[in-house]
C-alpha cells in the first residue's frame, strides 16, 4: 500500500517533497549540491559533508567542500564532488 503523501502527490500533481519530509536533491555538474528538507549536518570537513534527512544520510565527498547557504529548509554545498552516496539511518 502506498504512503498517504505519495498517493496525494500522484493524484494532485503536487511534488512529494512539498507535502512530506522527502528530501529533494539537485546536483549541478560536480560543483554544487542543493538539498531541501534536511535535518541538519552530521559531518563537515574540507573533503566531505554528511547531511541528515528523513531516514538516511547523504554523504558527499570531494575537494574544497564548503557550505554556501543553510537554513532550516535547505542547504547548498559547494566544492568539486568526487562521490555521492546514501546511507540508511536506524
Amino acid at each position: 500500500m502506498k504512503k498517504f503523501s505519495t498517493a496525494v502527490s500522484e493524484k494532485t500533481g503536487i511534488p512529494i517533497e512539498v507535502i512530506s519530509d522527502t528530501p529533494k536533491l539537485e546536483l549541478t555538474g560536480r560543483k554544487s549540491l542543493y538539498i531541501e528538507n534536511h535535518k541538519g549536518i552530521k559531518v563537515l570537513t574540507d573533503t566531505s559533508v554528511a547531511v541528515r534527512t528523513a531516514g538516511f544520510l547523504i554523504y558527499a565527498e570531494g575537494i574544497n567542500i564548503t557550505i554556501k547557504e543553510i537554513d532550516k529548509e535547505h542547504i547548498k554545498v559547494n566544492g568539486v564532488f568526487t562521490s555521492l552516496r546514501f546511507e540508511k539511518q536506524e
